[in-house]
């Protein structure tokens, strides 16, 4: 539904708004998701599969997107890369 609305004629405050909107509302439904495995956990119900994947690529992208937060709280990430 927001997809629509930003392709229609807003002003910019209003499309920023609605971004954010949008932004917040996926950040709900992960967290939601995170309590049902939380529960699910708990309640012996959740398999986990072992995957390979590049811990590397997943710290950066995690700093990426908390990157304005962190610069906000003068937070920095760092590390030993190599």
């Amino acid at each position: 539904m927001t997809e629509e609305l930003l392709e229609s004629a807003l002003e910019e405050w209003q499309r920023a708004d609605l971004r954010d909107a949008r932004a917040c509302a996926g950040e709900t439904v992960d967290l939601i998701n995170c309590v049902l495995d939380l529960a699910k956990l708990q309640a012996g119900r959740l398999h986990l599969e072992t995957l390979p994947c590049c811990l590397r690529r997943i710290a950066h992208e995690a700093t990426t997107r908390k990157r304005p937060e962190m610069h906000a709280m003068n937070v920095q990430a760092g590390g030993s890369g190599g």
